[in-house]
């Protein structure tokens, strides 16, 4: 009768197998990975966004809502006197929306697209805002990387 030897060890191909499944196994988890950092950093960057165009937005509204009159209104450039008859200022010039010649976005923050209209309702002048809000540098991002913001309001001056 033979005797059966008992196998020591593994073979070559056992190796293998283990060696494919275990690289596998790395690379799903780095795709994963980088797909929550990808993640994170586009919502960090679409919030800061937000919060720089509603900062804007809400210091316009504010200001216009409260204005005695608007002198001029053109698509990039609105002339108001404030609630104490100073004249005032908003432009959007070099991708910064600002007011009276200071930046009220941040620089890390451009104004890709602006517009400001003036129309008389009802005896009320009232002053409609359109603006997108871009981080910058995402000219070279993908689409689904980019962090962009439109808004939009109708503000009816008081007086």
């Amino acid at each position: 009768m033979k005797k059966l030897k008992k196998q020591q060890g593994f073979s070559l191909f056992e190796i293998l197998i283990v060696m494919v499944l275990f690289v596998v196994i790395i690379v799903v988890v780095n795709q994963a990975f980088f797909a929550v950092f990808k993640g994170q950093s586009k919502s960090e960057a679409t919030t800061k966004v937000k919060q720089n165009a509603n900062f804007v937005l809400s210091t316009m509204q504010k200001s216009l809502h409260s204005a005695q009159s608007v002198s001029t209104c053109t698509a990039s450039v609105i002339n108001y006197y404030d609630a104490d008859g100073k004249a005032q200022t908003f432009s959007c010039e070099s991708g910064l929306v600002k007011q009276s010649g200071s930046a009220l976005s941040t620089s890390d923050i451009v104004v890709s697209s602006c517009n400001f209209t003036c129309t008389q309702e009802g005896g009320k002048k009232t002053v409609t805002l359109n603006m997108t809000f871009d981080q910058v540098g995402s000219e070279n991002l993908k689409v689904e990387e980019k962090a962009t913001y439109k808004v939009g309001t109708l503000i009816r001056l008081r007086n």
